[in-house]
């Protein structure tokens, strides 16, 4: 199982990172580096983008995501509201349009229908 954790060389999610590796768990971390820090996480876990980057689910194959990227500087976010609109709504919504396409398919194909599992749709 592959877990990708967006925002995961941020604060929280470097240390997310830490225990599913530690688990034994496969991870992509998918980060733009804008607050989060490459020395964070093992380089051959990092893809450097945005969580609206649908490539990277369809190309990584994951079957979990952990989705912990946000811009969250409420000064900055007066500022610059669409750059936080287009991270935070435009980005988070690709991500999930993504993981409905790919991630909930695999999942429906080795445990039953979506239905069945009580996704929403």
């Amino acid at each position: 199982m592959s877990i990708l954790v967006t925002g995961g060389a941020g604060y929280i999610g470097c240390h997310v990172v830490k225990e599913l590796l530690a688990q034994g768990k496969a991870v992509v971390v998918l980060d733009d580096l804008s607050k989060g820090h490459r020395e964070s996480v093992p380089a051959s876990v990092l893809v450097e983008g945005s969580c609206g980057d649908r490539a990277v689910v369809r190309e990584r194959g994951v079957d979990a995501v952990m989705h912990l990227a946000a811009n969250s500087l409420v000064g900055e976010s007066m500022v610059d509201p669409a750059k936080y609109g287009r991270s935070n709504v435009v980005d988070a919504v690709a991500l999930l349009e993504v993981c409905r396409e790919e991630v909930f398919v695999g999942l429906e194909s080795g445990t039953g229908s979506a239905d069945e599992l009580g996704r929403v749709t």
